[in-house]
């Protein structure tokens, strides 16, 4: 759900989306994960219009009290933290950069990161509800050639109760796999995908 809603953005602002995901961009390495991040916010700045999502961002911009409590000494994250801000700081409105974060945990974010100016706008992101997760599907199913109906869509919506964003899309690509594998089985899967003769179907979402 979160990182739909930064694509949402993105697109709906005609901009480039740039995803950073905190565990990812961590490096043990002294410097290398600040060095990451500008090189991330000057492809940004190059790309503008551009958002800069930060995915799981409790796990890079941790509070150094988080990161005690953790059993670290808190030093790399109170650089990274340093750096982030720094950037963040940096952004003017004409370069036309929106920074986005997400976090499970928004208590163990560093308190610097949520002062004015910065990530001071918070949106809570539930467990969708059925409109909302029919919304999901039919966004997500844009990607991939299918064959099911409204009618489809409509009754896998209501059996996707307590899914959330990343469980539909992951529904809908292993759908997309199963589908291929089954076209591949009966001629030229991407012919017949492309002709508007196969793609996902009901059997396949239910899978």
């Amino acid at each position: 759900g979160k990182t739909l809603i930064a694509r949402a953005v993105a697109s709906s602002a005609d901009a480039r989306l740039f995803v950073v995901n905190g565990p990812e961009v961590v490096s043990k390495y002294v410097g290398d994960t600040e060095e990451r991040l500008r090189g991330i916010f000057a492809q940004a700045l190059a790309a503008a219009p551009a958002v800069i999502f930060m995915d799981e961002v409790d796990a890079l911009c941790a509070s150094r009290e988080e990161a005690r409590h953790a059993g670290r000494t808190g030093e790399l994250e109170g650089r990274i933290v340093a750096t982030v801000v720094s950037l963040i700081d940096e952004l003017r409105l004409e370069d036309r950069v929106v920074v986005m974060a997400a976090t499970n945990r928004p208590q163990s974010i560093d308190a610097a990161l949520r002062r004015p100016g910065r990530l001071d706008r918070e949106v809570e992101v539930g467990i969708p509800s059925e409109p909302a997760r029919e919304a999901i599907l039919r966004v997500t199913l844009r990607q991939y050639p299918h064959v099911l109906s409204d009618g489809d869509i409509e009754a896998f919506a209501r059996m996707t109760n307590g899914y959330v964003g990343a469980d539909i899309a992951a529904l809908v690509k292993e759908a997309a796999l199963a589908a291929l594998h089954r076209l591949a089985g009966i001629g030229d899967a991407a012919v017949d995908v492309a002709g508007g003769g196969g793609g996902a179907a009901a059997a396949d979402v239910a899978e």
